[in-house]
């Protein structure tokens, strides 16, 4: 692997959390731990109320994956959660757990018998996912049948929940399984073929650039993400900004598909749920954040803004 200087790693962590946070039902595909969450003093987390003729709804900025000790949640969110009358959030996690939508998606994000990994990449992008494989435990040979999207999703999910950072306790799961215990209306802005198809848009060339860049972040991307949460937990925006989008901007196609593209599609569904009553819209916090962000696009819209 080449060397790299401390600030390119750090880009490319950037890159891989960009990935993580970006997307939310692929996250189901590693095993979930669902472990118990600790007590420990309610942070300020990310969130905006969203005010426009007499109405108030709020946006919420979510991590898709958490250790223990982020619970328990922001007094504003569990406020929000309980006033909303609708929760829309990105995607149904447990929408690939059909075997209809299993079956596509192994389809599509698995090679046919014939076909592997290392003869679709290049071969210095091979070495670091092997490098990378065998760190995480997992078997070359299994990693050689996922196309390379796959890949990076699973290996940064699997560094993460190494660190303790589990898809059980994501801030979506945790409101999307209270709301439906409570019978509460539940939407989605996309569906998890959806995102595989974003992905698989991005062309092999961008895919092995994703790939490479996002596990050559590897060494610090625990310690980043660490950070991520440090900043979420006091609802700093702009160090969020910082570390996701702005990381992923250093690949303007792979930064254009995760968040600008899907960000104006999500307007005209958020606007439809703002304009039916109290609604909390749960995304990923790098949606909310920078030029083009939802809060930046809702405020160009005429709604007023105001962070919690």
């Amino acid at each position: 692997m080449r060397q790299v200087d401390s600030r390119a790693r750090f880009r490319r962590a950037g890159l891989a959390l960009a990935l993580l946070w970006a997307l939310e039902p692929t996250l189901a595909l590693a095993q979930a731990r669902g472990t118990a969450a600790a007590a420990r003093p309610a942070s300020k987390g990310l969130i905006w109320a969203v005010e426009r003729d007499g109405k108030t709804s709020w946006l919420v900025g979510t991590l898709h994956l958490l250790p223990p000790e982020a619970y328990p949640l922001p007094a504003a969110e569990e406020a929000a959660f309980q006033s909303a009358e609708t929760l829309i959030e990105e995607a149904d996690p447990d929408e690939l757990r059909t075997p209809e939508a299993a079956a596509k998606l192994l389809k599509r994000a698995f090679f046919p018998p014939g076909q592997t990994l290392q003869a679709s990449v290049a071969a210095s992008t091979f070495k670091v996912i092997v490098e990378s494989a065998t760190q995480a435990g997992l078997p070359v040979d299994a990693v050689q049948r996922m196309r390379p999207w796959m890949v990076a999703v699973t290996l940064a999910a699997l560094e993460m929940q190494s660190a303790g950072f589990d898809p059980a306790l994501g801030i979506d799961r945790h409101f999307r399984d209270r709301a439906l215990a409570m019978k509460k209306p539940v939407r989605t802005l996309e569906g998890a073929l959806e995102q595989v198809a974003m992905l698989e848009a991005l062309g092999p060339a961008l895919q092995d650039a994703l790939v490479i860049e996002a596990l050559q972040g590897a060494s610090t991307e625990v310690t980043q993400v660490r950070t991520l949460m440090t900043a979420w937990q006091a609802g700093d925006a702009s160090a969020i900004e910082r570390l996701l989008v702005d990381s992923a901007k250093d690949a303007p196609a792979i930064h254009q598909a995760l968040f600008t593209d899907r960000n104006k599609r999500w307007v005209p569904k958020i606007e439809a749920c703002l304009a039916a009553g109290r609604c909390m819209v749960v995304v990923g916090a790098g949606h909310l954040v920078g030029t083009d962000g939802l809060v930046d696009l809702l405020s160009r819209r005429g709604y007023r803004l105001i962070q919690r």
